[in-house]
């Protein structure tokens, strides 16, 4: 149980270090307008997270049977 502590710990903070600086560091890689706006917009945060507890839920789902 403590390591999905960790990792429960280290996956919400990587989710709040990548949404908080996604939108600046995506300028380093193209300066398309469009694409950017989807980047600051936060979708693909969003869906990370899905994605993560998703995940999680099934591995918990494993371990308890």
């Amino acid at each position: 149980m403590f390591f999905f502590q960790i990792g429960l710990f280290t996956g919400v903070s990587l989710s709040v270090i990548l949404g908080v600086s996604f939108g600046s560091l995506a300028t380093l890689f193209t300066n398309d307008p469009e694409v950017l706006a989807i980047v600051r917009s936060g979708i693909l945060v969003r869906i990370q997270i899905y994605v993560w507890w998703y995940i999680s839920l099934d591995l918990c789902n494993m371990s308890l049977t």
